[in-house]
């Protein structure tokens, strides 16, 4: 069984050789450079050596198959790392509606009992005249109503609050992984477009190859009839002189 040309080794090396000429270069730079290998061997090594480069200039004596497998188990890590996001992202949303809810109930009890206060304020009002014997007991009564009223309307108006800014903090939450969800996209559509347009290069070079061989093989077939012809001319012609 014939050695892969395109190794880890090999293609990294050969990276690091163009990488350090300044110069831009491809998957087809690398392949010339390494004297084979395909397309779907090279490209994953080129993001693999490209996700790395900090690492090799850091710790340049690093083996490249060491360096390949640190790659794949980074690649693993991001992948679960955006499920354990969009895991949390998930719990968030429900522990937010579970509090709206729970800060929803109280605001509504509060209210309540404010109206309760009031209205009985109200009342206490309206039997003014005829409570005057015990009119400090209510004035006592309706400054303690009007401090329990204030500390509720106080309480109602810190829910609110509360409640404003979580909805702002979650919308400001849902943008920033809505944005970060919009780059990854337009950066994955950008590289599908890039391995789209290698392929078709790919191709073409191939059609090219496919196109000259078949042209060689034609011109090679008409020789062989061209000699097999003459050959069979002079045949004739020996055989004609021989019956003479």
């Amino acid at each position: 069984m014939a050695q892969k040309i395109a190794t880890v080794s090999t293609v990294f090396a050969a990276f690091d050789r163009l990488d350090a000429a300044n110069e831009r270069w491809n998957w087809e730079d690398v392949r010339n450079a390494v004297g084979g290998g395909g397309y779907v061997v090279i490209d994953p090594l080129i993001k693999a050596w490209r996700a790395l480069k900090p690492l090799r200039e850091v710790a340049p004596s690093t083996p490249a198959e060491l360096l390949h497998q640190m790659a794949t188990m980074l690649e693993a890590h991001i992948t679960g790392f955006m499920g354990d996001t969009e895991a949390v992202l998930s719990a968030s949303q429900q522990v937010f509606d579970a509090t709206v809810s729970e800060l929803s109930e109280q605001l509504t009890t509060l209210e309540s009992a404010l109206q309760v206060k009031e209205s009985s304020l109200q009342a206490m009002s309206t039997d003014h005249s005829r409570l005057t014997a015990q009119l400090e007991d209510i004035q006592q009564s309706l400054s303690d109503a009007k401090m329990e009223a204030a500390r509720l309307t106080t309480e109602s108006d810190g829910l609110r609050g509360q409640i404003t800014r979580m909805e702002s903090e979650h919308k400001k939450t849902i943008e920033k992984f809505n944005a970060a969800a919009k780059e990854q996209a337009q950066a994955q559509s950008l590289e599908r477009d890039k391995v789209s347009a290698a392929h078709s290069a790919a191709l073409a070079d191939q059609r090219k190859e496919m196109a000259v061989a078949s042209e060689q093989a034609e011109n090679r077939l008409m020789i062989l009839l061209d000699f097999e012809r003459q050959a069979a001319k002079e045949s004739v012609a020996q055989l004609t002189i021989q019956l003479k």
